[in-house]
């Protein structure tokens, strides 16, 4: 894209020839300084002044550091050592905000009326110039002089990582002015004096990734376009900062590694009888379907603000300690689970299908232990806490138990003072058995 060059003279400056000085008068009848209505005063000089005209400064100029004996821009006569002064700069141009003052170029005239020599200062308040001395000429020039500066907007488009890391996207989806030249995360300059739309389009990551807001927000979206518009910008609003955060799809794998499902369909009994998105059946994942000859069946392309119900058969349930699974709700023939995804960067989930504890109704509550804590958990990870359905009788389970501050665990099965064994779900739940129950002892430590 071509870089719009960074200064623009001042819009328009009057400059004719030294020789036509009232042609050079700058119509201050507008500007908010003319407020003092302080009139000009008779001044006698010697060298002749012009001011050039800047369409998009107001200046008023005076004879005093007081400021008050204003310049006759129309007339005006300094003598050596005599000087200019200004109030103040009052930028007005509604074709772009950023358009600015630059300097003050004075040209100096010799006695022939030729171009003989120019200085500058950026002053923009007070003393602007003080006519020299040893000045021999036969009159200056005063240009207020302005400059546009370029536009430069920002871009990034990321996505978080499991670790809650921002993690760049590098592939080319922008789009300056829809003209197809698309360009990468980074920064862009465009003309200070037009207006530009700005467009991401996401193509590359549409199987990967879906979007999730912008900033500023979007004037469109639409998946199926995999396309994001932003709304048209004036040359005269403040540049832009352009931001596209999308996210990973997910994938949630239901695993059925005894093969519940196949040996039932055998005798018609459906392990798993239906799994809806959203509140839609999946007919990809009806009973019978190809889908249903596998040990897992993966839905893939969700969303955290998806919510995926099964229902499974009257002698199952559902387990998955890192989602947000509800307990189930008896429908006819079985049971209905809910999944809602946590608001996180989590790309797999895995629910599993176990068989349903004989005390189909009941919930856990875990046990106490004076002294110290107690904690059961599934084989593979995740507490079982308060009140969710019990794990299958048979279900593997891990038996946690520690001292509180200034105790510890002592017996079989302990390590660094800590009690840990694996067991079958009925076997936690028979205290009385000498095989299953540890001989726990928590005892004061001696310091």
């Amino acid at each position: 894209m071509k870089r719009i060059r960074s200064v623009f003279l001042i819009g328009l400056i009057f400059l004719l020839p030294f020789m036509m000085p009232t042609a050079m008068a700058a119509n201050n009848s507008n500007s908010s300084f003319a407020a003092k209505q302080l009139q000009p005063i008779p001044h006698d000089g010697t060298v002749q002044v012009t001011f050039a005209t800047n369409s998009f400064l107001e200046i008023e100029y005076f004879f005093d550091e007081n400021l008050t004996q204003p310049i006759d821009t129309k007339n005006c006569y300094l003598n050596k050592g005599e000087s200019i002064y200004i109030s103040g700069i009052d930028v007005q141009n509604a074709k772009s905000n950023l358009y600015s003052f630059s300097e003050f170029r004075f040209v100096e005239y010799d006695l022939d009326g030729k171009r003989k020599n120019s200085t500058s200062t950026q002053v923009t308040t007070g003393l602007i110039y003080t006519l020299p001395n040893e000045f021999d000429g036969q009159g200056i020039s005063v240009l207020p002089i302005g400059a546009y500066k370029d536009r430069e907007l920002k871009f990034d488009s990321y996505y978080f990582d499991t670790k809650g890391e921002l993690v760049e996207l590098d592939s080319k989806m922008w789009d300056l002015n829809e003209s197809g030249d698309l360009f990468a995360n980074g920064s862009q300059t465009v003309s200070p004096v037009e207006s530009y739309t700005i467009s991401f389009n996401y193509s590359p990551y549409k199987d990967s990734y879906y979007f999730v807001k912008s900033s500023p927000d979007c004037f469109y979206h639409k998946e199926t376009d995999s396309k994001v518009v932003f709304p048209k910008v004036n040359s005269n609003e403040e540049a832009q900062k352009y931001r596209v955060e999308m996210h990973p799809f997910i994938t949630l794998r239901i695993k059925d590694t005894e093969h519940h499902w196949i040996v039932d369909d055998w005798f018609d009994k459906g392990a798993i009888k239906k799994i809806e998105k959203n509140s839609e059946v999946l007919e990809k994942y009806k009973k019978n379907s190809e889908e249903f000859k596998r040990e897992e069946i993966d839905i893939k392309n969700l969303k955290t603000s998806d919510t995926i119900t099964i229902t499974v058969g009257k002698d199952y349930k559902l387990v998955c300690p890192n989602l947000n699974l509800t307990n189930s709700i008896p429908v006819e023939d079985g049971y209905q689970y809910t999944v809602r995804f946590p608001d996180n960067n989590e790309k797999k989930y895995q629910i599993e299908i176990s068989t349903r504890n004989s005390n189909s109704e009941g919930r856990f509550e875990p046990r106490e232990v004076s002294n110290g804590t107690i904690s059961v958990s599934y084989e593979n990870g995740g507490e079982i806490k308060s009140g969710v359905e019990l794990p299958a009788d048979g279900q593997s389970v891990v038996l946690k138990i520690s001292g509180n501050d200034g105790f510890y665990v002592s017996g079989n099965d302990t390590e660094s003072g800590i009690y840990k064994k694996t067991m079958s779900f009925s076997d936690y739940q028979k205290p009385t058995n000498k095989k299953s129950s540890p001989k726990i002892e928590l005892d004061e430590k001696i310091l």
